[in-house]
């Protein structure tokens, strides 16, 4: 089995890029069309916009769910690495 190196820091600066992204997933809903909603041409790009609209809100959530995801393997990893610190210590103290 291989080494496992893993940086609590560079997964919290993950996070706050994903929290980025999010935003800006979210934030990038097209307007609608400046036509009249009775062209059909004007309609269908409604419908496209709107669509788009449902698409980046489902991709802003996953991408929450992914920064949530990290941040809870980040304190994990910490709090292990904590705990195995302490184990050794006190190991080391009992020879």
């Amino acid at each position: 089995m291989g080494l496992l190196d893993v940086d609590p820091a560079g997964l919290q600066r993950l996070v706050t890029q994903c929290q980025s992204w999010s935003v800006g997933v979210a934030a990038s809903a097209p307007s609608t069309s400046p036509a009249p909603s009775s062209q059909a041409s004007a309609a269908a790009v409604d419908l496209v916009h709107a669509d788009a609209a449902l698409a980046g809100a489902a991709l802003s959530r996953r991408i929450q769910s992914v920064a949530t995801s990290l941040t809870t393997a980040a304190a994990a990893y910490t709090r292990t690495e904590d705990n195995s610190a302490s184990d050794l210590g006190a190991l080391s103290r009992s020879l």
